[in-house]
């Protein structure tokens, strides 16, 4: 290496020899060497290390620092707005490597991450939505309403408005759990009925017809939110009684 410690110059080699192990089997020596690299002080050269072995296809490897990652990050133990930055880089670098050697067995775990507080790499999320056979989502979310109490059932709703599939194809989902005069069918019908206010008023306001096609992503984050004010207030009125 060339170079004075901290320097642009011998940042950019490190960099080129870690980029270039990527293109070459692994072996135990280049292992260790991008294992050193993820040790490293240079955020940039970490996020390297992780393509690298995303190269070499260690799926359980990235999908446990994508979580780590993540977790990081929920903990709280990385404040700095920056630091957060690049910890958030890691975990996606991570995740996307990860993504395209996921299979049906992975389900489980990716199901239990969706279906908790926890957080979920961006690009695991998408999977889940876009990817995922729906029939194990959908068993899934009425397996978590079996076990939760009304209180608790926002969640998996949610959930399932947040799938990335299409409005129309949510809808009917949505439609399908809202059949019947349980507590589960209520909030189905509620989101329903509210997402459908929200685009009407969208569509009435100047130029909205066009913003109501565009905005789906906005229209369920505005009806998730106003399920939520709506399922607190109901919460309080039984309070008080």
């Amino acid at each position: 290496m060339t170079g004075p410690p901290n320097s642009p110059t011998l940042l950019r080699e490190m960099s080129e020899r870690i980029r270039a192990l990527g293109e070459l089997p692994q072996t135990s020596e280049a292992r260790a060497e991008v294992e050193a690299a993820l040790g490293s002080k240079w955020w940039g050269l970490r996020v390297l290390a992780i393509a690298v072995i995303g190269a070499w296809r260690d799926k359980a490897w990235l999908v446990e620092r994508a979580l780590r990652a993540e977790n990081g990050m929920a903990g709280g133990r990385f404040g700095h707005a920056r630091t957060q930055s690049w910890r958030d880089l890691e975990a996606q670098t991570a995740a996307k490597a990860a993504v395209p050697m996921l299979d049906p067995a992975d389900a489980g775990w990716l199901l239990d991450r969706w279906f908790s507080d926890e957080p979920l790499a961006f690009a695991f999320y998408e999977y889940v939505g876009l990817r995922l056979d729906p029939t194990a989502v959908e068993r899934r979310v009425a397996e978590e309403f079996a076990r939760r109490r009304s209180q608790q059932r926002r969640l998996p709703l949610f959930r399932l408005l947040r799938l990335r599939r299409g409005v129309a194809d949510r809808d009917a989902r949505l439609r399908r759990l809202a059949q019947g005069g349980d507590e589960t069918a209520l909030l189905a019908r509620d989101l329903l009925s509210m997402e459908a206010r929200f685009r009407d008023r969208q569509a009435q306001t100047p130029g909205g017809a066009k913003r109501a096609k565009v905005s789906a992503g906005a229209a369920r984050r505005a009806a998730a939110a106003e399920a939520l004010a709506e399922s607190r207030r109901r919460a309080g009125r039984k309070g008080r009684r």
